[in-house]
C-alpha cells in the first residue's frame, strides 16, 4: 500500500510540472495571486464589506412557481430567472418582483425545448439553450418566437458579452470533432460556426457548477471547479487572471490528469483530503469572491482589489442568536451569486432559511410557507 501511494504521489509531482508549465503560458504582466487560507475554522463577517442590501421577494402564483434558480440575467429593468430542473422555464420579472410573463414552453414543436440548459438576453432577443436537441431558440422581449438555429457541436453552456457582442460556450464532448476536440472554451462567429477554440485540455474534469462561465461587469470569466486559477476570456483567446495560493492542503493541480478526468475518482479518493476551489466565484468592481471546499465545509474568500488583502471563513448564517439583523440571512447568498453590477452582487436565497422575524419583514401578510419564490438577494458593496 506505502509503495502504491509513492508511486501516485510520483505521479502527481510530474504531472504538477507539466501543468503547471501549460498555464504559465497564459500568464500575463496583470495575473494576480490569491493568498487564501482556510486553515481557521471561523464564520466569515461580511459586514465591513457591506454598503447596503436588499430582498426582492418574487410575485408567486400558478404561472410562475419557481423550484430553483439557476441563472438570472438583469437588464433593462427586468429579471429573467432559469429554472433549468424543476419547472424547465424562464420567467421574467420587473424590478418590483410582479411576474410578467414566461420564455418559451416545454415540447418539441416550433419555439419549444425539451430542455432550457442555458439563455442569454442580447439588446433585442432572448435566447435559449437546448442542450439535448443542441439548438438555440431566439424569442423576442415580449417572449414571443422568432427561430431555431441548430449546431454543429456540443456546448454546455453559453455566455454573452454585450461589450463587444462576443458569444462565447464552454465546450462539450466534441471528440468527433477535430479542429476543438478537447478544447474547453469556444468563441461562436455570428452564423454560430466556431470561429475559435481556446484552452487545450485532455484531462478536463467532468464536473462543473453547470455555470462556469461568469460576465462580470462586461468581462468573460471562466472559473472552473477543482483548480487553482481562473481565466478571463476574450476575442483575442483566454489569459489567467487570477492564481490562487491556498493553505493548507492545497489540491495537486494535477488533479484531473490523475483522476483522467473521472470526477467519482476525485470524490472518492480526495475530496476529504484537500482544500479545492469549488466554483462558486463572482467578482465586481472593488472586490473578487472565491468559494473553497475543506473538510467539508463552505469556504469564502473575498479579495479586496484596493488592498489586496484577502478575508476567508466558513458561510453560515447566525441563526437563534435573538438576531433582528436583516444582515443575518446575506452570507447565504455569497454561496448563490448569480450575477453582479458594478459593485453589487446579486444572488438568491430559499425562503426556507431566512429567520422568522425576517421573512415578516421581507413578505407581510403574502407569506406562505408552502407556496414561495426564491428571494433575490442585492448587496452593495463598499
Amino acid at each position: 500500500m506505502k509503495k502504491l501511494s509513492v508511486i501516485l504521489l510520483a505521479c502527481c509531482l510530474c504531472g504538477c510540472k507539466s501543468h503547471k508549465a501549460d498555464i504559465m503560458e497564459y500568464e500575463n504582466e496583470m495575473t494576480q495571486t490569491l493568498q487564501i487560507d482556510v486553515s481557521q475554522q471561523e464564520m466569515l463577517d461580511i459586514k465591513p464589506f457591506v454598503k447596503s442590501y436588499e430582498y426582492l421577494p418574487l410575485e408567486i402564483n400558478q404561472e410562475c412557481i419557481i423550484g430553483e434558480v439557476n441563472k438570472i440575467v438583469h437588464t433593462a429593468g427586468r429579471y429573467y430567472i432559469l429554472d433549468r430542473r424543476q419547472q424547465k422555464r424562464i420567467y421574467v420579472f420587473d424590478e418590483e418582483g410582479k411576474f410578467l410573463m414566461p420564455i418559451g414552453r416545454m415540447g418539441r414543436g416550433p419555439g419549444e425545448y425539451t430542455h432550457p440548459t442555458d439563455f442569454y438576453v442580447t439588446e433585442s432577443a432572448v435566447v435559449v439553450y437546448d442542450m439535448y436537441s443542441h439548438k438555440l431558440n431566439y424569442y423576442d422581449l415580449v417572449g414571443e418566437y422568432i427561430k431555431s438555429e441548430t449546431l454543429q457541436y456540443k456546448i454546455n453552456e453559453v455566455e454573452y458579452c454585450a461589450s463587444d457582442g462576443g458569444l462565447y460556450a464552454v465546450a462539450g464532448d466534441n471528440r468527433d470533432v477535430a479542429e476543438i476536440k478537447d478544447h474547453e472554451i469556444l468563441k461562436l462567429s455570428d452564423d454560430k460556426s466556431v470561429s475559435a477554440a481556446y484552452y487545450h485540455n485532455k484531462y478536463s474534469m467532468n464536473y462543473s457548477v453547470e455555470y462556469d462561465l461568469h460576465n462580470c461587469n462586461g468581462e468573460i470569466i471562466y472559473a472552473k471547479p477543482l483548480r487553482s486559477w481562473v481565466f478571463g476570456v476574450d476575442e483575442s483567446g483566454c489569459y489567467l487572471k487570477y492564481k490562487f495560493d491556498i493553505t493548507p492542503s492545497a489540491l495537486p493541480v494535477s488533479i484531473e490528469e490523475v483522476c483522467n478526468g473521472d470526477y467519482a475518482r476525485f470524490r472518492d479518493r480526495f475530496a476529504d483530503s484537500y482544500a479545492y476551489f469549488n466554483g462558486h466565484y463572482w467578482e465586481c468592481d472593488n472586490y473578487v469572491g472565491v468559494g473553497i471546499t475543506y473538510c467539508n465545509l463552505p469556504y469564502m474568500s473575498i479579495y479586496d482589489k484596493t488592498t489586496q488583502q484577502v478575508a476567508t471563513g466558513i458561510v453560515a448564517a447566525s441563526y437563534g442568536q435573538g438576531e433582528d439583523d436583516g444582515m443575518v440571512a446575506l452570507p447565504l447568498a455569497l454561496n448563490h451569486v448569480v450575477y453582479t453590477e458594478d459593485n453589487a452582487i446579486v444572488g438568491y436565497i430559499s425562503h426556507e432559511m431566512i429567520p422568522k422575524n425576517l421573512r415578516e419583514k421581507i413578505f407581510g401578510e403574502r407569506y406562505d410557507a408552502e407556496f414561495c419564490n426564491p428571494v433575490i438577494v442585492r448587496v452593495e458593496l463598499q
